[in-house]
């Protein structure tokens, strides 16, 4: 009898510890795993250091630890949906994401982020081939993007033309393409369409970056505009030359710069960038734009047959014998003046 007295005593104590730590249990559980310490802080947060496809990738398609508490297969437990969470199973980005002209194009959004592609990678990998996302979430593989090129990151993806893959405007960052403005400019002109020198490279006007995240590209200090370093053939130095060659934003112009006349006897002239002038006219950077003669002013001997001294830069025109054109253009505007074929270094 005892023992059975002592026994139900057992059971009424146990039943009242049951009825006191249910008591506790009236208010829900937390329903954020990172509450709980079941995530670490910012495991939901794209382009944190704890973003959980940080982690997933380290599992190498392994998610039967995930699947303990998010369920079977496709992971619609409902200790919490990935499924359901708006990112997984469903359109995570707002319609129009990848409709050029659309407010919320992913272009424009990038832009407003000063081109931070750190939220983009967090799923789509770092080389933008989808990831840990299905193969329609390669961002290389959207018929868009260029992987050889590199992607998203390609030059002309943000200023240039993906047709061409030209890396230069047009179109500038924010769309423009005509030469009128600015951020246009004549770059198709010194890139591309000289006709009595070289073209030139992005290099003689630009720091021109290994990475997109280059600190002189891509950067705070002047967002959305494109730094102008004029060094290499423009900064050619003879005893005529005069200041350094500089970019001037305010008034468009290139200033001081060898390959328009800033040398000995040249015309020294300074000019606007998205004017339109043709500046390759002869007598544009020495002698008589107006009248279309290159003869020089200054100390130049006044003689007008230019072939007779520069023979491997300049030759008659057969077409126009009274004319001279050039001959070699990679004899002309190269920082050399060449006499009778030889190098003068005292001009």
């Amino acid at each position: 009898m005892k023992r059975i007295e002592n026994c139900v005593l057992a059971v009424l104590v146990v039943s009242g510890l049951m009825i006191g730590c249910s008591s506790d249990l009236k208010e829900p559980l937390p329903s954020s795993p990172e509450a709980i310490g079941v995530h670490a802080e910012g495991w939901g947060g794209t382009g944190t250091s704890n973003f959980h496809a940080e982690y997933a990738r380290t599992l190498n398609g392994d998610y039967s630890y995930c699947l303990r508490c998010h369920g079977t297969g496709n992971l619609t437990g409902t200790a919490g949906s990935c499924n359901a969470s708006g990112c997984h199973g469903a359109e995570y980005h707002p319609p129009g994401w990848t409709t050029p002209d659309s407010p919320v194009f992913h272009g424009a959004t990038l832009k407003g982020r000063g081109f931070d592609f750190t939220q983009c990678t967090s799923c789509h990998e770092k080389d933008f081939s989808g990831g840990l996302l299905s193969n329609d979430a390669s961002c290389n593989g959207s018929g868009c993007h260029v992987q050889a090129d590199g992607g998203p990151l390609a030059c002309y993806t943000c200023h240039g033309d993906p047709v061409t893959k030209r890396p230069n405007p047009p179109e500038s960052l924010e769309g423009a393409v005509s030469p009128s403005d600015p951020k246009v400019g004549a770059h198709v002109k010194h890139l591309y369409e000289m006709k009595k020198t070289v073209n030139l490279s992005c290099q003689t006007c630009h720091h021109v970056p290994q990475t997109y995240d280059d600190p002189l590209h891509v950067d705070s200090a002047t967002p959305m505009q494109a730094e102008v370093r004029l060094r290499g053939l423009v900064d050619t130095v003879t005893v005529g030359t005069q200041g350094k060659p500089v970019y001037n934003a305010a008034t468009n112009t290139c200033e001081n710069v060898y390959c328009h006349g800033n040398f000995t006897n040249g015309n020294h002239l300074n000019p606007t960038w998205n004017g339109g002038d043709d500046y390759e006219k002869c007598g544009s950077c020495h002698g008589d734009a107006a009248a279309g003669n290159p003869l020089p002013g200054g100390t130049h001997v006044k003689l007008e047959t230019c072939e007779v001294c520069h023979a491997e830069t300049v030759e008659i025109d057969p077409d126009n014998p009274d004319k001279r054109r050039i001959k070699d253009p990679t004899k002309h505007v190269n920082g050399l003046l060449e006499v009778f074929g030889q190098v003068r270094t005292d001009w």
